[in-house]
């Protein structure tokens, strides 16, 4: 009988916590960061140029670091 209680208690503490996990996400976080590749259709050997993009952090006052074939550039 013990087992049954706490078999439910467990199963309805799970059914609530897990949609109100979902809503701990930040609005447009998805988002966040792009990156945009020049040109678009490079040929083979070409030179390319990365930007990072984002509407939600100040990449300004960020440190990115790009990598190519394992070394830092």
């Amino acid at each position: 009988m013990i087992a049954r209680i706490a078999a439910l208690v467990f199963s309805v503490t799970l059914a609530v916590a897990l949609p109100a996990y979902a809503q701990f996400g930040l609005p447009g976080a998805e988002s966040a960061l792009s990156i945009r590749l020049t040109p678009k259709y490079p040929a083979p050997g070409q030179t390319v140029q990365l930007t990072a993009q984002s509407p939600l952090y100040d990449l300004s006052q960020s440190e990115l670091v790009w990598h190519s074939n394992g070394k830092i550039l």
